[in-house]
């Protein structure tokens, strides 16, 4: 099992029974250019975890600002 943070979605990914390939994704209102990974640290509180998510966004672009809610 891999956990990502690609900014705009947190997934993860595992191989199912039958050997496939399986990808559970989240959206979340951060912005980050793709493509972006890191890894997703499923220890971590959801608070945390969007807010570190949001320190990733301005790391990588210099600002960050929430999607509009007709975008959600």
């Amino acid at each position: 099992m891999m956990g990502l943070n690609r900014g705009n979605s947190w997934s993860i990914h595992f191989d199912g029974e039958e050997g496939n390939k399986i990808a559970v994704y989240l959206d979340t209102p951060v912005p980050i250019p793709q493509p972006y990974d890191e890894a997703l640290n499923l220890d971590q509180s959801d608070v945390e975890l969007l807010a570190e998510t949001k320190c990733l966004s301005l790391h990588e672009q210099g600002t960050w600002q929430m999607l509009p809610s007709w975008f959600r």
